[in-house]
């Protein structure tokens, strides 16, 4: 399963109402239901979106 970077932020920043949603599809990998796989630019844009959100 492909994961789009928005469900990983979703879970690392806790967003509302999507947080319960995504950790249950990430739920999947982590109980080898399925393999999950992220682009490679995912790791960047993970970054970048959350230090502007939390700050430096």
């Amino acid at each position: 399963m492909l994961f789009d970077s928005d469900v990983l932020l979703e879970i690392l920043a806790q967003r509302q109402p999507f947080i319960v949603a995504s950790a249950r599809a990430l739920n999947t990998v982590m109980q080898n239901k399925v393999q999950g796989y992220v682009s490679g630019h995912a790791g960047t844009n993970i970054f970048y979106i959350l230090r502007r959100q939390v700050g430096n």
